[in-house]
Order: C-alpha cells, then structure tokens, then sequence
C-alpha cells in the first residue's frame, strides 16, 4: 500500500472517470521483466526470516574472493511488498 501520489491512477469500478487515487505499478516485481541480465550474471535475492517465519531487516554485504565488497544492501522487512526482496546482480564465479 502507497499513498505516495504518482501520474498513473488506480482503476476504481465504481467511478471509471475517477483519477484521485492514485497507483504504483508493481507488475515487474512479480514478472522478472524489469532488468535484464548481463552473460555470466546471476541475480540474487535477499530475505532474513526471524524465529516468527516474519521477514526482518538487516543490513547485507557481499564480498568476493578477493575480499572486494561488490554488493550491499538491507533487507526488507514485513512492511513490504512480499515480492519486493533485496536484489542484486552479481557476476557468476565470484571474481
């Protein structure tokens, strides 16, 4: 839920002329079309779960080989869009 005002407008049924609520489209969140990825890439996806199985949270760093931080970020908490995880594209190999 966002009551962040934005250009785009939630669809009301009820009132098809309607435009004061207004709508953030998530729909890449749950199709993956959002970015692509490079050869020799992977994403990942971040999530800390607590004891209650609730999402917490916490920072993340992620280090390579040569011990050179290439990501860092925080995890989302129950606040959140379950499908909005912290992401990252890494390259494959860990170099």
């Amino acid at each position: 839920m966002s009551y962040r005002k934005t250009p785009q407008h939630f669809p009301l049924p009820w009132a098809s002329t309607a435009c004061y609520v207004s709508a953030v489209n998530v729909t890449d969140r749950y199709t993956n079309r959002g970015t692509e990825i490079p050869a020799g890439q992977a994403r990942l996806r971040f999530r800390k779960l607590g004891l209650d199985e609730r999402r917490q949270s916490v920072a993340v760093t992620v280090i390579n080989r040569k011990g050179k931080k290439v990501f860092a970020g925080t995890t989302n908490d129950e606040k959140f869009d379950a499908n909005d995880h912290l992401t990252a594209i890494l390259k494959l190999g860990g170099v």
